[in-house]
């Protein structure tokens, strides 16, 4: 299945693009986004907006040269602040 990921999510340093599918990192300081309860602000992250809860699950990434990435999975209600 496909990812979409979720702008209300991710830091206001990543963008996201309008179909859900790419992110990259804001040349330039991103203009003020509402904080909210969902919204990263810390650390420089982003989630899907699908979740699961059991099974096994693998995605295919395309990383751009340029920039230091990670990849991983949250819990649900890990901390954004």
């Amino acid at each position: 299945a496909t990812v979409t990921l979720d702008p209300a999510a991710a830091h206001p340093q990543i963008l996201v693009s309008a179909d859900g599918r790419t992110a990259r990192r804001r040349d330039a300081p991103p203009a003020p986004l509402p904080s909210g309860s969902e919204r990263f602000e810390c650390l420089r992250c982003i989630l899907g907006r699908q979740g699961f809860a059991a099974g096994r699950h693998r995605r295919a990434v395309e990383v751009r040269p340029g920039a230091d990435w990670a990849l991983g999975v949250a819990r649900e209600f890990v901390s954004r602040k």
